[in-house]
């Protein structure tokens, strides 16, 4: 029997989103100041208003952003974000359940930058870095996606594949791979 694998959110990479995200903050609210001040000077109409609500879309963004930086690190390890073992992949980014081994048909490792969800590109760029996931083809696969647009476009056409994306996960996506495919024989 294989070793199980868990993965979970990549504290360094948590600690630099927050810090980035923090940083975002504080320009926008610069930028939400000046165009406040702006918005006061007589003769303006409501599109002396666009720029304000702009700023707090952005703003919202990159506080959603900086929060869940933040409870990533304080509770690091308390939930597994990816777990493989002998009942299925779980991934509580894509949905709540396991997708048990007899739903997956096919694992394949992709470059996410040199591929669309539903064929490669072959993207011949050398100076570009791969970005490595791995995609699971699974039967019926909008019955283990979280409710929402993923699960409705999966549903309606029958699109069949799981990308399990490691750029934010503690483990490189050659591990999830490998950790797949030995539960899958």
């Amino acid at each position: 029997m294989p070793t199980p694998l868990t993965a979970h959110y990549d504290q360094k990479k948590a600690r630099s989103q927050a810090i980035f995200s923090a940083v975002g903050s504080v320009g926008v609210l610069i930028f939400l100041f000046n165009a406040r001040t702006a918005e006061t000077a007589p003769d303006q109409g409501l599109e002396a208003m666009i720029p304000v609500f702009f700023g707090l879309g952005i703003f919202v963004l990159f506080a959603g952003m900086m929060f869940k930086a933040i409870k990533t690190l304080r509770n690091p390890n308390q939930d597994a974000v990816l777990r493989i073992d002998e009942n299925g992949v779980f991934d509580a980014r894509v949905g709540q359940g396991v997708i048990p081994w007899a739903a997956i048909k096919e694992v394949e490792l992709i470059d996410l930058n040199n591929s669309t969800l539903n064929r490669e590109i072959h993207n011949k760029d050398v100076n570009r870095q791969p970005n490595w996931a791995v995609r699971l083809n699974v039967e019926n696969a909008a019955d283990y996606l979280n409710a929402g647009l993923a699960k409705t476009l999966s549903d309606a056409t029958g699109h069949d594949r799981i990308i399990l994306a490691s750029a934010e996960l503690n483990t490189q996506a050659q591990t999830v791979f490998e950790a797949v495919s030995a539960f899958r024989t």
